[in-house]
């Protein structure tokens, strides 16, 4: 379990675990040094949402396209957001994103990878 829990914290994509409520329950050294978020800060929470998306209506853009994909599939890929860093700084994320169920087959969380898209220069 340590290794696995070692690989989630140093893998260099964006991890994060929700509960059904959207709290976050796994966030990642990525996570951190991408929004500039400490774990420490958002576990168990869901603010979070309103400081990485602050307008009101590109939030409810994005949660209701995940809502309405998630309803229909239980996942989804590639879906593209423009999150606020702490710093101030933009960032576009990439997100793929898989339901997490139980022995029943019940939705209990979602597990949501995010890569964020990099501008590479070539000489």
């Amino acid at each position: 379990m340590q290794y696995l829990e070692s690989v989630i914290q140093n893998a260099l994509v964006w991890i994060m675990v929700l509960d059904k409520e959207t709290n976050i329950v796994i966030w990642n050294k990525a996570a951190e040094e991408i929004s500039g978020y400490m774990a420490e800060e958002v576990l168990g929470s869901k603010w979070i949402w309103e400081s990485l998306y602050p307008d009101a209506s590109y939030r409810k853009e994005i949660t209701n396209e995940i809502i309405h994909i998630i309803s229909e599939d239980s996942h989804f890929s590639n879906l593209k957001t423009r999150i606020h860093a702490r710093n101030g700084s933009m960032h576009t994320i990439t997100w793929n994103t898989r339901a997490l169920r139980n022995e029943n087959g019940d939705i209990t969380g979602y597990v949501a990878v995010g890569i964020e898209d990099m501008c590479v220069k070539s000489k």
